[in-house]
């Protein structure tokens, strides 16, 4: 089987597909030069979670990381989209009424 290494090169539409219909194995680029691209990205969430206590987008998987969500506005979110953070969160369906 064929391997797509990513973070070498710009991916192809071909390529993606292929990952996405387990036709190929994936691996990360073991490059020092990405391993530092990596690091840094890290190193960047570390620091704005520190500071800020999370990131929108990020932390919520929901949305660009240009605002932060908060408790105080989780009401106005859908309930699909409540549940399907606590279904990932939980491993279990929430009932929603």
């Amino acid at each position: 089987m064929k391997t797509v290494v990513i973070g070498s090169e710009k991916l192809t539409i071909e390529q993606v597909v292929s990952i996405a219909k387990r036709q190929v194995n994936v691996e990360l680029d073991s490059s020092a030069e990405f391993q530092k691209k990596i690091d840094t990205g890290a190193e960047f969430l570390d620091e704005a979670l520190a500071k800020h206590g999370g990131i929108y987008g990020v932390t919520t998987g929901y949305g660009d990381s240009c605002t932060q969500v908060t408790m105080s506005c989780l009401s106005t979110y859908p309930v699909s989209t409540v549940a399907a953070w606590a279904t990932i969160l939980t491993k279990k369906r929430p009932v929603l009424s």
